[in-house]
């Protein structure tokens, strides 16, 4: 046998249908953590009978079912099927092809199937006992299996090896032995109960039917003299029956046209219930249109609201657009001012430096002045003083460019200085607006999330209020037929119960003694026949028929209450009436054993009664030996076939009379009572049902309201927090907006900084690098002065006073020159400020202009706005218009359709007084009838007692049997035979029977017990030889296990100490089991001293060792080599391929050295969250890729 394939649908994290075929060898299923690899283990072990949710790794059994994500529903059921190959027949089962499912709903339903056909779990373990497989098996090995086997106590061991050594299967049949034992033990002692009572029960039974037999004889002679006497009164009793038919006749005529007038007003009646059925439906459907009509100003109410509230935002942006604008006209003003001022100070500056460059020039002419006194001065020291002043107006002039540089350097660095204390506090402030900028897009998503939710939440609830409100209104039309209903059914019922309580339908005579019992005047009544008798409605025709006048007998406690009950009737002439005395009536059955039947018999009529104990007698008497059969043709072939000696009646009251007459037509003058009776037991039953419903349904409505209610309380808050939270919202955009606007203006603040600062450290670079040159230049300058001053000290001390002027004069100058860069810079600084107020100021109107075009918009948005609330108000008055009509419609149905209740009302009131008119005909032909059948009483009681007491009809009396010569001798003798009779005090017939009966059966139960007790002996037998085949089959294979785990612990170890031993071996069926295990070069006390990967290996050991003796059809291991270092994984793989030679094995693993074994992959991945899907990987085309 091997798993060919395994179908997984619903299972945990396996929505799809997933099919993973597998084939012999080993097959690997590899895959991340959480993936989804062990489901596919706890998938298996489910389906070959696991019942324990927490041995699949859940906490209810409903957790296998695959429950959702965020993309996916959750699904109804979960079903994992396992196919096998059986074509070796190693399952029990004539097929070759073997398919085990399982299939669990969320409502808690279990399904088990065999190859299709519904099975049950035990069918699925009896199927897979000693295979290995199964949820005691040892065919799924898992990590947690492996310790525990090592960490269980000794006892708790037994299971696996049971499995293994093959004696489970015994075990199963000896518990089942043992069960059938103790049913047989438990058999045998309640047959003993019972053959002890049947013992007592003989030796009553042996003298009641002695008795029983002296009866008959006095009672055969009796019915001899009993029929001769019929016969002699018979003859002078016929001659009277014919006058009282006509006056029947026209009672019947007025009962027909009565009858009639009642089923005109029932098909009035259920007329007019239909049109108010219409006119309710119409009601109905213009309420429907009411709500929808409500529902929609509602609607139209909220978009009112929802403008204004649009309207308010736009407002309040209007208020924040003119609040910039203000703003913006206010920052306008300190730029207009402050180039004002700046302009200012440059033409200040202008001026200052106008004056300097004046000074300048007057200090340079009076320079120039000097210089000429100083050529005619030098005239004498001509080349030497020319030189001087050659390279001195060239140092001089150095000076001043090296003056003028490091005047712009001073300014270009004291510019970028202040530019990067304004970049820091634009830095600051960005910081904090992007930071304000997160926070409200933070606080604009949440409240988007919390807008979608609510939104959610809404669409939910409004689909449940609708389904709510369908459901109310289906509810309500149930309430409202179901009340109808019941109304009706009560009114019938108290109608039916008036008529029963006042007797009608009974004769005068009958309803006085009723009466007159009611009121204590008679004592010992017990009631009429028709009210002490219970009859299953389909019979009810017929038991009336059968008993015809004796529907009204009276039943007494005992005779003297009888007696003084005619009495009563002959002292107040109220009538005649017959009395049925507890205490002397005897009940007559017919023989079955002699019955014979055709088709559509129904019972004997005293079987087909349900009464007190208490009058079963009467009962029997009256109705003993009539048969019921369900219609004429078949009454008359039941008839014949017994000779016509039984009267026999149809179930639509036609009779065949004992003798063959035949009676029938129309329903009797009784039928109606038990009718009545039945139908008074239906309703009350019905109305309580009909009440119970309509309470049911009213608490229902109830409830339905409150959830209702409930539902639309949830719908507004809702709606307000969906309200509130768009407002919330649109602020939030605003504001977003506002500071991403701010923002951005203060990144370009930035920006035109960091351009200039980049332009003013370009300027004090190129600067400095022509004030270095300079110096170097004025250095070289001086030297060659320095040298020229050495050769003519003498000329220049001659000329020293004018030089010294002439130095002063330029220092001046130099001085001068100086200040008129300066405030050049002061000046060109200035410019740079007007002109980056200009740009502001250009820059604000822009800005202006773009606020004054917004405000426009938003206006124009606010006069939209409003026109589209005064569209919407009108319609909501032309809805509230139609609504008004709707309503006026609806009342005048409603009109409409009380005036038809009012006519259902009325017609029933006549109805009532037609049927009272039909009851009253009705006891008048009651009375005739009884004035009919006192002149017939005398020969009908005789005719029935003839019937009653001897089962015989008159034509066979006279037939057989013939008059007395002396009827008053007669008289005599069967007078003494019924005191005879009476001495002999109770006799019970069915004594003869009985006695037989339970002799018969005190045999067969003697024999049953000695049956059972030699089956006893057997079971016991039994129970002893499964004991000795287990023990024998368990020594031998724990020997061969313990011998095999050695040699595989050895071989996985290479080399060590390992073997199996019985805790108790004088009882090896109950015998716990330890492990020792000792690795190589260790000396082990305690399991518990190996490490987790040596205690891993022992279990693996074990378990390869079983497999090995007692291969299972397949074993799937689950991450069992975890613990395992690459060495021991190497073993493990080397001897799983020598296992896979008997066993198709199936490894879930994360270790490559079982992946590379493998002649299968299988890749569980879940690229959708929550989602495993499986990938097959063929180790051939890797290996050749590779």
């Amino acid at each position: 046998m091997q798993l060919k394939s395994l179908e997984l649908q619903g299972f945990k994290s396996f929505p799809d249908k997933t099919v993973i075929n597998f084939s012999g060898g080993i097959t690997a299923i590899v895959g991340p953590n959480g993936s989804g690899k062990s489901n596919i283990s706890d998938a298996i072990r489910w389906a070959m009978g696991e019942t324990s949710s927490k041995s699949l790794r859940g906490v209810k059994m409903e957790d296998i079912i695959f429950s959702g994500t965020k993309t996916r529903k959750p699904v109804g059921f979960a079903q994992v099927s396992l196919n096998f190959d059986n074509t070796d027949g190693d399952l029990p089962i004539d097929f070759a092809e073997v398919s085990i499912s399982r299939r669990y709903y969320r409502s808690g339903e279990s399904e088990y199937y065999i190859n299709s056909n519904q099975v049950r779990l035990k069918d699925i373990q009896d199927l897979l006992r000693d295979t290995g497989l199964g949820k005691d098996g040892y065919s799924i090995i898992s990590q947690g299996a492996v310790t525990q086997i090592i960490t269980a106590k000794s006892s708790e061991r037994r299971t696996i090896f049971e499995e293994a050594a093959g004696i489970a299967r015994f075990k199963y049949k000896k518990e089942e032995s043992e069960r059938k034992l103790s049913q047989t033990q438990d058999n045998i002692v309640r047959l003993s109960d019972i053959i002890s009572e049947l013992s007592e029960r003989l030796s009553i039974l042996e003298k009641q039917s002695a008795k029983a037999r002296k009866y008959l004889d006095l009672y055969e002679r009796k019915k001899l003299l009993d029929i001769g006497l019929w016969i002699s009164t018979a003859d002078n009793s016929e001659k009277i029956l014919s006058n009282a038919e006509k006056v029947l006749n026209t009672f019947s005529s007025d009962l027909k046209k009565a009858e009639e007038a009642l089923s005109c007003a029932e098909q009035e009646t259920e007329k007019l219930e239909e049109e108010i059925r219409k006119l309710t439906a119409e009601i109905e459907n213009f309420r429907r249109s009411g709500t929808e009509k409500e529902k929609l100003i509602q609607e139209k109410n909220g978009k009112i609201l929802v403008l204004k509230n649009d309207i308010s935002h736009t407002e309040q942006n209007l208020a924040r657009i003119k609040a910039l604008t203000e703003e913006y006209s206010h920052r306008e003003d300190e730029i207009k001012n402050r180039i004002e001022t700046e302009t200012k100070k440059l033409e200040e500056k202008l001026e200052n430096i106008k004056k300097l460059e004046e000074e300048y020039l007057k200090i340079a002419e009076g320079e120039r002045q000097l210089s000429d006194e100083e050529k005619v001065s030098l005239e004498k020291i001509v080349s030497l003083r020319n030189a001087i002043s050659e390279y001195d107006g060239k140092l001089s002039g150095k000076k001043a460019e090296a003056a003028e540089f490091s005047a712009l350097i001073f300014s270009d660095s004291e510019r970028s200085g202040a530019i990067e204390l304004e970049k820091a506090a634009l830095a600051k402030t960005l910081a904090e607006w992007e930071k304000t900028l997160k926070d409200k897009k933070e606080k604009l998503a949440e409240i988007t999330e919390k807008e979608n939710s609510c939104k959610n939440k809404l669409a939910g609830y409004e689909i449940k209020l609708g389904t709510q409100r369908e459901k109310s209104s289906r509810l309500a039309e149930e309430i409202r037929s179901a009340e109808m209903d019941l109304n009706n059914k009560k009114h019938r019922l108290k109608l039916l119960e008036d008529l029963e309580k006042n007797n009608e339908g009974f004769s005068g005579s009958v309803q006085r003694v009723l009466a007159d019992g009611k009121r204590g005047i008679l004592k010992g009544i017990c009631g009429t026949i028709a009210s002490l008798i219970k009859v299953e409605k389909e019979h009810s025709v017929a038991i009336e028929t059968a008993l015809g006048a004796a529907i009204q007998n009276i039943v007494t406690e005992d005779q003297n209450s009888a007696k003084n009950a005619i009495f009563h009737l002959k002292n107040n002439k109220a009538g005649r009436a017959t009395f049925l005395p507890v205490d002397t009536i005897k009940g007559r059955l017919i023989d079955k054993k002699v019955l014979k039947t055709a088709d559509g018999f129904e019972g004997i009529a005293s079987e087909l009664v349900s009464c007190d104990d208490k009058y079963r007698n009467i009962i029997d008497n009256l109705l003993g030996r009539t048969l019921v059969v369900n219609n004429l043709d078949n009454a008359a072939k039941t008839a014949k076939l017994n000779g016509f000696s039984y009267k026999t009646v149809t179930s639509d009251g036609q009779v065949v009379n004992a003798g063959g007459s035949l009676t029938g037509g129309s329903v009797g003058k009784n039928i109606g009572i038990l009718s009545r009776q039945n139908e008074i037991e239906e309703l009350g039953k019905t109305i309580k049902k009909l009440e119970e419903n309509h309470s049911q349904k009213e608490k229902e409505s109830e409830t339905l309201k409150e959830e209702l209610n409930r539902a639309l309380l949830m719908v507004e808050g809702i709606k307000e927090e969906i309200s509130l939270t768009e407002k919330e919202k649109l602020q939030a955009e605003m504001e977003i907006s506002h500071a991403e606007d701010f923002s951005s203006d203060i990144r370009s603040q930035i920006s035109a900084l960091e351009e200039e600062e980049k332009a003013a450290r370009k300027r004090i670079f190129e600067q400095r690098e022509k004030s270095e040159k300079i110096s170097a230049e004025s250095k070289e300058f001086e030297e060659k002065l320095s040298r020229i001053r050495t050769d003519i000290t003498l000329a220049e001390k001659e000329n020293e006073t004018l030089k010294s002027k002439q130095e002063t004069v330029r220092e001046r100058l130099n001085k001068k020159n100086i200040e008129i860069v300066n405030a050049k810079n002061e000046a060109e600084s200035i410019r740079s400020e007007i002109d980056r107020a200009s740009g502001e100021k250009i820059s604000g109107e822009e800005k202006k202009k773009s606020f004054e075009t917004e405000l426009s918009e938003e206006e124009a948005k606010i006069e939209s706005f409003r026109k589209k609330i005064d569209e919407i108000e009108k319609e909501i008055s032309e809805l509230r218009n139609s609504l008004e009509e709707t309503e006026t419609e609806t009342k005048k149905k409603i009109e409409e359709r009380t005036e038809k209740e009012k006519r259902i009302s009325s017609l029933r009131e006549e109805e009532k007084e037609t049927y009272s008119v039909k009851e009253k005909l009705i006891r008048e032909i009651e009375k005739t009838e009884a004035e009919k059948s006192s002149v017939t009483e005398k020969l009908s009681t005789m005719q029935n007692h003839l019937w009653d007491e001897y089962e015989i009809t008159p034509t066979e009396a006279r037939e057989n049997y013939k008059a007395p010569d002396n009827p008053r001798e007669a008289e005599e003798e069967v007078s003494s035979l019924k005191n005879k009779i009476r001495l002999l005090g109770s006799v019970n017939v069915e004594a003869i029977e009985e006695y037989a009966d339970v002799k018969e059966r005190y045999s067969a139960l003697t024999s049953q017990v000695e049956d059972l007790s030699d089956a006893k002996e057997k079971l016991l037998r039994i129970i002893d030889g499964l004991t000795r085949d287990m023990e024998k089959l368990f020594e031998t294979q724990f020997k061969i296990i313990n011998s095999e785990f050695e040699k595989a612990f050895k071989e996985l170890f290479d080399g060590g100490e390992a073997k199996l031993t019985l805790v108790d071996s004088e009882d090896p069926l109950e015998a716990g089991i330890d492990i020792y295990a000792a690795p190589p070069g260790k000396v082990i006390n305690n399991m518990s001293s190996l490490s987790g990967g040596e205690q891993a290996l022992t279990s693996i050991a074990l378990y390869f060792a079983i497999l090995k003796i007692h291969p299972a059809p397949f074993c799937l291991l689950d991450e069992i080599e975890a613990a395992l270092d690459d060495v021991n994984v190497s073993r493990f793989a080397e001897y799983l391929t020598r296992l896979a030679g008997n066993t198709q094995l199936i490894a879930i693993t994360h270790r490559r050295g079982t992946m590379e074994i493998a002649d299968r992959l299988y890749g569980v991945t879940m690229r959708e969250k929550g989602v495993s899907r499986i990938l097959t990987i063929n180790v051939d085309e890797i290996e050749n890729d590779a």
